[in-house]
């Protein structure tokens, strides 16, 4: 009798949707997600002696994106499962790009708006790692997971890296509102990425089917 190979022995699927249509651009969505987060621990400096904070309010300030980044995480497990990855994500960059662009206009309203806005960005943020776990577990294959996963790791951590490189020549040339302004228009851009590459639901249902069909096939 014949051998099934390993990935065949752990039930992958071949063919399907494609892991660079789908990981490639996850990992964008997760680059800016993650030089968004950071824009408040690099400007928190000049922003504090502009406006006066003290030192606790400089942290309660840093810590308001965890509320909203907390309260989201299981939120968005049910809406990706709900209503696909893709929707939840093109969602997630939209909403945490707008309020970080708009950071600094609260900042300058008080401390009250500037906490609820950095809030809402974890909001917006909190449920992009639930929407690529849906778009990733439901359609790449089971041999190629790990490796979309990495991908979009990669991006993620990525956007520490990137944010934390461009911000001290941002706030030294054109100010710390440079970094708000700048990441938050960036969601522009990455958000047609995701709606250009990245396949709507149906498409990639249907990609799923006929690799499932495909795979009965070679059976």
């Amino acid at each position: 009798a014949s051998s099934a190979s390993p990935a065949e022995g752990e039930g992958a699927v071949r063919g399907g949707p494609s892991i660079f249509a789908i990981a490639l651009p996850t990992a964008c969505c997760l680059l800016l997600c993650n030089m968004c987060r950071i824009c408040m621990s690099t400007a928190v400096l000049q922003a504090s002696a502009e406006f006066g904070w003290s030192d606790t309010m400089s942290g309660l300030i840093q810590s308001a994106f965890l509320w909203g980044y907390m309260a989201t995480q299981l939120l968005g497990g049910i809406l990706a499962d709900a209503f696909g990855g893709k929707v939840v994500m093109a969602f997630s960059v939209a909403w945490f790009s707008v309020a970080t662009a708009l950071t600094p206009a609260a900042a300058a309203l008080g401390q009250a708006p500037l906490l609820l806005m950095r809030a809402l960005v974890g909001i917006g943020e909190g449920v992009a790692l639930p929407s690529m776990n849906n778009l990733i577990g439901k359609n790449v294959r089971t041999d190629r997971r790990a490796t979309a996963l990495g991908m979009s790791f990669g991006g993620f951590h990525s956007g520490n890296i990137v944010g934390l490189l461009l911000s001290p020549f941002l706030i030294s040339n054109y100010g710390w509102r440079s970094l708000f302004y700048l990441f938050g228009i960036l969601g522009v851009p990455v958000l047609l990425l995701w709606q250009g590459v990245v396949p709507d639901a149906q498409t990639l249902a249907a990609q799923r089917g006929e690799a499932a069909a495909g795979a009965s096939g070679a059976k």
